[in-house]
């Protein structure tokens, strides 16, 4: 199963990258795209959950509060697919880890962040031997 997600997570990406002319984009160049489609790839520095435990944030920066934080946040329904993929959890399976992600960049308290709706948006970047 877990492989049928990481192939569907791997087409999803494709598609997605196939539809940008600038491909991965920096977290630098991605903040100013605000209300745009991005493709990003970072080492998650630091990771964080909501009080009611429906979110959690994949932070660029250990010290989430930085000015060059960049935030992807994962929402329920994010969740409970990474869940049905024995990832049960996600700030602790991400953390120190690169990831590559897909969606729009908003912007929450003037920080740019993304929110994951589907667990396909993520991939993890296994390193290269």
């Amino acid at each position: 199963m877990r492989t049928l997600a990481g192939l569907v997570a791997m087409l999803f990406l494709a598609l997605a990258a196939a539809g940008q002319d600038d491909k991965i984009l920096t977290l630098e160049q991605a903040a100013k795209m605000v209300n745009k489609d991005v493709l990003i790839e970072f080492v998650v520095g630091s990771t964080g959950k909501s009080k009611a435990g429906d979110k959690v944030f994949l932070n660029s920066e250990a010290d989430f509060k930085s000015d060059k934080n960049f935030t992807v946040m994962l929402t329920r329904p994010a969740l409970d697919e990474m869940k049905k993929d024995k990832i049960d959890d996600p700030a602790a399976y991400f953390k120190g880890k690169k990831v590559q992600v897909y969606g729009t960049v908003k912007l929450f308290k003037d920080k740019p962040e993304i929110a994951v709706e589907k667990a396909g948006q993520v991939t993890e970047l296994k390193a290269k031997n």
